[in-house]
């Protein structure tokens, strides 16, 4: 058998090589059904990406008209709510974030665009691999030639192994008749190396048989690799373009919501004008009640100098009084030293008690007038000190005349944040107002004495 074996062992290689070629076939006709489907697959995912630049032109123009309606909106807010610049300027900024916004959706689209291209790129690269198969084919076509030319190259080769082991056969039968003491040993080496030979046939197809199953495998597993790399690339992309979808309409969202919080701040901004509006009014209101109030003060500051100068005129005149009776008494003082200094003879006149009395009365009197008169002096000091501070409370009444013309020639507060100030500027001045109405009262208390003295 192994004889046969051995006398047939081309057949065997070119069943072997048959079974290769058929096997090879196989694999390049499963590798087109694979390469088509990957095309179709390709195309399948261009009609996606079609269909998502579709959609993703749409959100920009329905994101250019929003940003268009939010210019506008801006527009009529700043020309019919002068006080509201501040959230204009606001709503200014989301403008421009909107269209930075939408300047990195155009930049999402040229990326996808040349995510387009890249797979336009594969295809043609498939397009390549499908031509290097092509070649691999004819190639081994080539080879399949090459190895028929060396089976018959082979045949004249196997024609002379065999004329030579004829002749090694006639010699091995001389040798047997020489030597038939060895005839046994040649035998047995004979079939041990006629075993050998079989051996060695059977690894070297074996060995063969291993290589190719090895190169078959290995190109097997390469293009598997590919493939998985293809698909994982394919998978990668499109969860990349999923994330880049779920983005734009995240953004899409978030626009809709600035448009909204946009409006609501509108309607706030509208609400806190009117608020303002009715607060200036207040604000007015109360600016005329103190105006009349201060006006009202003018006038009693008024009555209590006119008091005072009245007081001061009514003070010189005690004072010219007692000057007068001080010049009496000098009188009186002077005929009372002539009568001391008068002889005896005109001693009774001296002991006339009328004129003892007259004395007397006239001193008391002159007594009660410099009594008077030094009450007079404390008065008249008083009513200088309240003169001046009269004068010095109507020139802060001026002051504080000066500051509301002031605040009332200056614009309307703006609705950001100058209402505190504001009205801690008007409970300041309400605050002075209240004081020097004190103090004018105690200046009207301490005016009448005067008159009552």
């Amino acid at each position: 058998m192994f004889a046969l074996l051995a006398s047939h062992w081309l057949l065997l290689a070119a069943a072997l090589l048959s079974g290769l070629l058929v096997k090879w076939l196989l694999d390049l006709f499963f590798l087109r059904s694979s390469m088509f489907e990957t095309q179709e697959a390709l195309l399948t995912r261009e009609r996606q990406i079609t269909d998502l630049r579709h959609e993703l032109n749409r959100s920009v123009e329905t994101l250019k008209n929003r940003t268009i309606e939010l210019d506008a909106t801006v527009k009529a807010k700043t020309a019919a709510e002068a006080l509201g610049a501040q959230r204009s300027a606001e709503n200014l900024a989301a403008a421009e974030r909107a269209a930075a916004e939408l300047a990195l959706l155009k930049q999402a689209k040229m990326e996808d665009e040349e995510i387009a291209a890249n797979l336009r790129a594969e295809i043609h690269t498939l397009s390549g691999q499908g031509s290097m198969e092509r070649s691999l084919r004819q190639s081994t076509e080539s080879e399949v030639l090459d190895l028929k030319l060396q089976l018959a190259t082979a045949a004249p080769l196997a024609l002379d192994q065999e004329s030579a082991l004829q002749s090694l056969r006639l010699a091995q039968q001389l040798a047997v008749s020489e030597n038939e003491t060895l005839r046994s040993l040649l035998d047995q080496s004979r079939r041990e190396l006629a075993a050998q030979l079989t051996v060695n046939l059977a690894l070297q197809e074996a060995v063969q048989l291993r290589d190719t199953t090895l190169e078959g495998v290995r190109t097997q597993l390469a293009s598997a690799e590919a493939e998985c790399q293809s698909v994982s690339q394919l998978l990668t992309r499109q969860d990349e373009e999923r994330t880049r979808f779920t983005e734009v309409q995240t953004t899409l969202a978030e626009a809709e919501a600035r448009c909204a919080a946009s409006q609501a701040e509108a309607a706030a901004t509208r609400l806190q004008l009117e608020t303002l509006q009715t607060r200036r009014m207040d604000f007015e209101a109360a600016l005329m009640l103190k105006e009349t109030q201060t006006n009202a003060w003018e006038r009693e500051c008024r009555t209590a100098k006119n008091r005072a100068d009245t007081a001061v005129r009514k003070s010189a005149a005690d004072a010219q009084a007692l000057e007068s009776m001080k010049a009496e008494f000098a009188v009186y003082r002077a005929e009372t030293a002539e009568v001391k200094e008068a002889p005896s003879a005109s001693a009774v006149p001296t002991s006339d008690p009328a004129l003892g009395q007259r004395v007397k009365d006239l001193e008391t009197e002159l007594a009660v007038v410099s009594e008077s008169h030094a009450r007079l002096e404390s008065e008249l000091a008083e009513t200088k000190a309240l003169a001046s501070r009269a004068e010095d409370l109507s020139e802060q009444l001026g002051t504080v005349e000066a500051e509301l013309a002031a605040l009332k020639l200056e614009p309307a507060p703006s609705p950001s944040g100058d209402l505190e100030t504001l009205f801690q500027d008007l409970d300041t001045l309400t605050d002075e107002r209240n004081r020097l109405a004190a103090e004018v009262a105690s200046l009207k208390a301490s005016g009448t004495r005067p008159d009552s003295v």
